[in-house]
């Protein structure tokens, strides 16, 4: 499972609440109420609860802001902050009470058409935020939110050439925000722009060393480096300052399973499936750890779950794939290993490859499984080429050497099948392909004292 480290696009990350939006997801923005922090001007209840929604405390932050707005019934910094704090509760039409409000109490200001603008983001009502982030625009013309709300808007639209225009005329004007530099750097990620993506995830993280979504930001171009120690502190520090970072537990675990560390990152995932339930994707990345750990009835569980959910997921090699097609194939494969052989499990697999084949450059992990579904169909020496693709590719996904010298040794290639057990028997772990690898070694008269 090498380097297939399938992850969501991501979903809107708020300063003060991560809301989980839909299966599609993009980078991060300010939420509502963020545009206009309310000004505290002397009043000691509103610095309270301001304080209790930075703490995620809504409820007691709402019972303070509604005794004030009984004793002022205008103040549009207390219903901006009541609205940041049902929308913390996820109750959200109360939070859009607030908010509209909040701008009719004060329409001459565009930072309540910015918090508005920023609520339909969340909501995925992009059109309608767009109208608001333009009215700001029309009273202020160089107002940072609604700048920085119009080029989130075209990165939710997947247009990030566009978006980085407008997070460019945003970082001239506010040099220091870091959220701007976290959002330029995941629409320079996607536009293959990955230098000028670093350097802009370490801008965000010294500006703000805490935002646990730019250190995994910065984790995805570390692992696509292949520089796993430095990945993997981003991401340690990514749910250190988010607790309930549901991508970054899911990268993690992957980058774990990666390095055959199989106990952390069935903890991780683990962790991440009770985050998101419905997650197709780390319930298929589950599954694949429990499948070369050999525990193939939670295999098969995992991968039963996730083909009932055929959403597309963004990847770090910049593609949209349907990964209905790898979890059927893995699944078939997870099937043979119990013994089960029939027509009905070959058909599977033979459909599984057929749609992974068809994806648009398939991941090493995706060729390797390919390699194990055609050995299992009988066509060795197709076998052996996606063994070969997987390996070319990275030379430590230990799993196809073992693979591929089945295939080999089928095709009568004794010599160069023995080459590839004797590395898999030193360099996998202890888990059943290992102990495999060492007694088809021993079938082949090979000394084991000699590994």
């Amino acid at each position: 499972m090498k380097k297939n480290i399938i992850v969501y696009f991501f979903m809107v990350m708020l300063v003060f609440v991560s809301v989980s939006c839909t299966n599609i997801k993009t980078p991060p923005q300010t939420g509502p109420g963020q545009g206009a922090q309310p000004s505290p001007s002397g009043n000691g209840s509103l610095e309270a609860s301001l304080k209790l929604i930075d703490e995620k405390k809504f409820d007691e932050a709402i019972k303070i802001l509604d005794g004030e707005i009984s004793k002022n019934k205008n103040s549009e910094e207390l219903y901006t902050a009541r609205g940041r704090a049902y929308f913390g509760k996820k109750m959200y039409d109360k939070a859009l009470e607030n908010f509209k409000k909040a701008q009719s109490l004060n329409p001459d200001n565009p930072e309540t058409y910015v918090n508005l603008g920023n609520f339909h983001l969340v909501m995925w009502d992009i059109d309608n935020a767009r109208k608001q982030f333009d009215k700001a625009l029309e009273k202020d013309p160089q107002n940072v939110g609604a700048l920085h709300g119009v080029g989130i808007c075209y990165a939710k639209k997947l247009d990030y050439s566009t978006a980085i225009i407008w997070y460019d005329r945003v970082i001239k004007l506010d040099p220091k925000n870091s959220g701007c530099f976290d959002n330029r750097a995941f629409a320079e990620y996607y536009t293959l722009k990955f230098d000028d993506s670093l350097k802009d995830f370490n801008k965000a993280v010294e500006l703000n060393p805490e935002f646990s979504h730019s250190y995994f930001g910065r984790a995805r171009i570390l692992i696509r480096e292949k520089k796993w120690k430095e990945a993997l502190d981003d991401l340690n520090n990514a749910v250190k300052y988010e607790d309930d970072f549901y991508e970054a537990y899911h990268a993690r675990g992957v980058l774990f399973a990666d390095r055959f560390d199989y106990e952390k990152a069935l903890k991780d995932l683990d962790y991440s499936v009770k985050l998101q339930p419905e997650s197709t994707i780390s319930h298929y990345e589950r599954g694949l750890v429990y499948m070369w750990m050999g525990k193939f009835d939670k295999a098969r569980n995992d991968f039963e779950i996730a083909r009932k959910c055929k959403t597309k997921v963004y990847t770090f090699s910049v593609r949209e794939v349907d990964i209905t097609g790898p979890v059927m194939l893995a699944d078939g494969i997870a099937a043979y290993l119990m013994g089960k052989n029939d027509a009905a499990i070959k058909e599977q697999i033979k459909k599984g490859i057929a749609i992974t084949e068809d994806l648009d450059n398939p991941f090493d992990n995706e060729f390797c499984n390919i390699g194990y579904g055609y050995y299992i169909l009988g066509d060795n020496k197709k076998a052996v080429a996606n063994f070969d693709a997987a390996l070319k590719s990275d030379p430590e996904i230990y799993q196809a050497y073992y693979g591929r010298a089945l295939a080999k040794l089928k095709l009568g290639k004794k010599k160069e099948a023995v080459d590839d057990l004797i590395i898999s028997s030193k360099k996998l772990p202890k888990i059943w392909l290992r102990q495999k690898s060492m007694e088809m070694l021993k079938n082949q008269n090979y000394d084991l004292n000699r590994l």
